[in-house]
């Protein structure tokens, strides 16, 4: 398999010594299906190559998989909508999803988490909790062992999710509870785009409250975009702004929130904390890819600075992302 080229640098972060490397991808959406040619809300044309998007994942895989050493990945993270699903046909989700599950493991890598999308959630939640091995719960959190300074928080941004093949009624009285708590018009509620529930609120806040007690730094992965100039204002999650809330009462400790569902991708600094919107795998055009290694440094011992070198392939850019002393005070 060859490698895709990596995109063009905005700058090094040669000075910095690395602590730690982690793989990262988003909206591989394979299934069994033509591909589709369509026009976005801004009148772009757009292709996604849904039987292709399997091939492209197993490239980026093999790649992934293939450091090794001091170069080692620590984990990698798949950041939602694995599948594209069916929304009157869980079979089909299922079938799918199973030939996903099979290609990734294909390949040894140290450790695979995943996040939950909406288009995941046309395969029932059981079934996807049991492939992706999310049993214990589809939002978490894990510190490596050899890099406690880290602490890595997982947002489930679909358990409120009413276009779900699975969904109840509970789910549509909890988006318009989420949105009315948001003040969300009503134009403005797309049932596309998911919320979370209070206790996984509630869940946050005391992981943040961890992370700051234990002077770690925090980088949260989640599958909408929060903030509306990372991703077009369509794709937001519905209660963005109760995430954000939280993020802000602990933004010395928050360094980066990395997303997909807007395929086209999207970076923005908000609050000092930086906002990855990864380019979708799905729409890669063909001889090309979708995919990210960062590499995250930090002072050990003392919430000094942080920063992160993403390293772009295909249609993912290479960006340098740091946080100064300056600006967590």
């Amino acid at each position: 398999m060859n490698e895709t080229r990596p995109s063009a640098r905005v700058r090094t972060a040669a000075d910095m010594a690395s602590t730690l490397r982690i793989g990262l991808f988003a909206d591989v959406q394979y299934a069994d299906k033509p591909d589709n040619p369509w026009r976005d809300e801004f009148g772009r044309a757009r292709l996604s190559f849904f039987r292709g998007a399997l091939s492209n994942l197993g490239d980026a895989l093999s790649q992934l998989a293939s450091h090794s050493g001091p170069g080692a990945l620590a984990f990698t993270i798949q950041l939602g909508d694995i599948v594209d699903g069916y929304k009157d046909d869980a079979a089909r989700g299922e079938q799918d999803l199973a030939t996903v599950v099979a290609e990734l493991r294909k390949y040894p890598l140290p450790r695979l988490f995943h996040v939950i999308g909406n288009h995941c959630r046309y395969v029932p939640l059981p079934v996807l909790k049991r492939e992706l091995g999310l049993e214990k719960g589809t939002y978490y959190s894990f510190t490596p062992e050899q890099h406690i300074e880290w602490r890595f928080i997982v947002l489930d941004a679909s358990e409120v999710y009413p276009g779900a093949i699975d969904a109840t009624s509970e789910d549509e009285t909890q988006f318009q509870a989420a949105c009315e708590r948001c003040q969300v018009p009503q134009i403005q509620r797309d049932a596309r785009n998911g919320a979370v529930t209070k206790q996984q609120l509630e869940w946050l806040e005391s992981e943040m409250c961890v992370a700051q007690k234990r002077n770690q730094t925090v980088l949260l992965f989640g599958h909408f975009p929060l903030y509306e100039h990372a991703s077009c204002t369509s794709h937001l999650l519905m209660n963005a702004s109760e995430v954000l809330a939280i993020m802000d009462r602990f933004e010395p400790h928050v360094l980066a929130y990395f997303c997909g569902h807007d395929h086209v991708g999207g970076y923005a600094v908000r609050n000092n904390v930086h906002h990855i919107t990864l380019q979708g795998m799905l729409e890669a055009p063909v001889g090309t890819n979708a995919y990210a290694i960062a590499s995250l440094h930090r002072t050990a011992d003392v919430l000094d600075s942080a920063a992160i070198d993403l390293r772009g392939f295909g249609t993912v850019p290479s960006r340098v992302l740091t946080k100064k002393r300056s600006e967590l005070v």
